[in-house]
């Protein structure tokens, strides 16, 4: 088993713990799923730099780092988007206390 494979699992280990925690609250709303995603994403991005057998495109990029890197872009988008909006709705639907 190389380095990249010991790697790639401690990245899955510790993205499952972080998932587990469920830091964006109760599961349901896609918020803990899109950091999941992102990430996957960034792990990915991260050590696909160390395989030695990944596809190249034109000018040394390699096609799952492009992919990742615009899964994590369109993945943090969304949360921004998703945060911003629940942010709206518990201001726009909270009761005064009178």
């Amino acid at each position: 088993m190389g380095r990249v494979q010991i790697y790639e699992t401690l990245a899955a280990i510790g993205i499952f713990v972080i998932a587990y925690k469920k830091p964006f609250g109760l599961a349901g709303n896609g918020l803990n799923f899109l950091l999941v995603v992102s990430l996957s994403s960034a792990a990915r991005l991260f050590l696909e730099a160390f395989r030695g057998d990944s596809l190249i495109f034109a000018e040394g990029f390699r096609a799952a780092q492009v992919i990742s890197l615009i899964t994590l872009v369109v993945a943090l988008n969304m949360i921004r988007i998703w945060g911003r909006a629940e942010e709206t709705d518990i201001i726009r639907y909270e009761v005064p206390n009178t």
